[in-house]
């Protein structure tokens, strides 16, 4: 704010906080300009004003004037507004937790040895070539040179190499921080044992190509997790786990600290986003955040960023996903919205347990997934709306 004075004001009286904000100019016009820092707290501007109003009447009035107008130019963040959407927990043996790939799959339990055929490897083969053999793992190919037999049998280490020797390598170079090692060196001493009693392949062949069969068995572990990840997912939907959507657990978007990768550039300027800047988004995006950001209901909204620390996520199978937008409605509960182009798979289970956490929120949140091309011949908005009724 300005004011002008015929001659300079004495401010030894204001609180120091308030002398410290006050700059002091000649206005050429032989007066003096006094501002105020534009970063001053609003009570350090008010106290100023008040000093001088008997002096330049009309300066409270102009200073309640630029609050106003400089509390409508700031974000939703800038201006202290808090943003918080509630986190899913799960209860597995009697501890509540909040909800992540580790939390279905202990939902399920996770035991590496009690189905046999968990230690095959069906996708990993080998075939003789002129120069050595060429392992198959999951369809790429690793080619091992010959070299001689013994030799083979006696690199790292090991004088004599056999079933347990392998098994040992193993276990030593693809550790599982979630298996404990007795129960993983068994793992891959069946894995080994399966190799060569039911697939006839030689001892000789499996050290040499032991990189690759190291490669196959963590391929193979990761996937058996993929799996009973997503019978916890199923058992989740079903109603165990005694799920908890809590706020006093809630992921809270903090107003200084927006991560995305790039920011939005078109010609879309929202009125009510959470922060000054938004995230980088597709066509069909913009088409959804307009809808959002005209939403009488909606009281601020946030484009959700990547998988970076700050945004917020959702536990599915395969890992977090990080929902497209976030908005805060005027009753006090948060939509979650998801955007969709195309539909997979895994869409659907981003899907069902977006609409589950929403069921046991006690009405705290909301999700919506939106489809570009909707089963229903729905448009955007028509979509979003169903959400809020």
């Amino acid at each position: 704010p300005l004011h002008r004075f015929p001659s300079r004001p004495d401010i030894s009286k204001l609180a120091p906080e308030a002398q410290r904000a006050t700059r002091m100019a000649d206005d050429g016009e032989g007066g003096i300009a006094l501002t105020v820092a534009e970063d001053a707290p609003e009570e350090v501007q008010r106290e100023v004003a008040a000093a001088i109003e008997p002096f330049v009447p009309g300066s409270i009035e102009s200073v309640e004037r630029y609050i106003e107008q400089a509390a409508a130019a700031r974000s939703p963040a800038e201006r202290g507004v808090k943003l918080e959407v509630p986190r899913l927990q799960l209860s597995v043996q009697g501890e509540l937790d909040l909800a992540e790939t580790e939390t279905f799959i202990d939902l399920a339990g996770w035991d590496l040895l009690d189905h046999p055929e968990k230690a095959e490897l069906p996708a990993f083969h080998y075939s003789e070539t002129g120069e050595g053999f060429a392992f198959d793992v999951e369809g790429d190919t690793i080619i091992c040179r010959n070299i001689d037999e013994q030799i083979e049998l006696a690199l790292d280490d090991a004088t004599d190499w056999d079933a347990a020797a392998l098994s040992r390598f193993l276990d030593r170079w693809t550790k599982q921080i979630h298996t404990s090692q007795p129960v993983y060196l068994e793992y891959c001493r069946r894995v080994v044992q399966h190799l060569l009693d039911v697939r006839r392949m030689p001892l000789a062949v499996l050290v040499r190509g032991k990189y690759a069969l190291r490669r196959a068995v963590s391929d193979k572990v990761k996937l058996l997790r993929e799996q009973t990840a997503r019978r916890g997912v199923q058992m989740f939907l079903e109603g165990l786990g005694e799920p908890l959507v809590s706020g006093a657990s809630a992921f809270r978007f903090e107003p200084y600290f927006y991560n995305v990768a790039s920011y939005y550039s078109g010609p879309f300027r929202p009125n009510r986003h959470y922060y000054m800047r938004m995230g980088k988004l597709n066509n069909f995006e913009v088409e959804c955040a307009r809808i959002i950001d005209g939403l009488p209901e909606v009281e601020t909204w946030v484009r959700n960023g990547e998988a970076m620390p700050g945004n917020y996520s959702l536990p599915t199978s395969k890992g977090n996903f990080f929902p497209d937008f976030v908005a805060k409605l005027r009753d006090g509960s948060v939509l979650v919205i998801e955007a969709k182009g195309r539909v997979d798979e895994y869409d659907r289970e981003k899907d069902n347990i977006g609409r589950r956490t929403a069921e046991v929120s006690n009405g705290e949140m909301r999700f919506v997934m939106v489809w570009q091309d909707d089963a229903d011949r729905r448009d955007v908005a028509t979509q979003i709306r169903a959400a809020l009724l």
